[in-house]
């Protein structure tokens, strides 16, 4: 999962249902169905296919279980990066807003 400190204002705000691009030299993020990519020209890193976000709510064996997931809702383009948005429903009908942000 991307977690990046953002330090910028605001200029527009798209919804994550249409494919959002960024470019910044050689570097690349795309946002499309929910889903992350962030390329260089020479490795992808990509959110998983299950969503953006994941949180476990219980633990057992020393390891967490289960596991809800979110994807990306919103995408809000600052001036020196973006905003990543969305929710993760956990089994017992709570909502955890999430959000990621990346400077470039």
């Amino acid at each position: 999962m991307l977690t990046c400190l953002l330090c910028g204002s605001l200029v527009a705000a798209e919804a994550a249902a249409q494919p959002v691009t960024f470019t910044n030299g050689n570097l690349k993020a795309d946002i499309a169905n929910g889903i992350l990519t962030l390329s260089d020209g020479k490795a992808v890193v990509r959110s998983p296919s299950e969503g953006h976000w994941s949180i476990a709510t219980e633990w057992k064996d020393n390891h967490p279980q289960a596991w809800s997931h979110g994807k990306i809702d919103a995408v809000e383009k600052t001036l020196d990066g973006f905003v990543l948005r969305g929710n993760v429903t956990l089994s017992n009908g709570a909502i955890c807003e999430c959000r990621d942000s990346c400077e470039w």
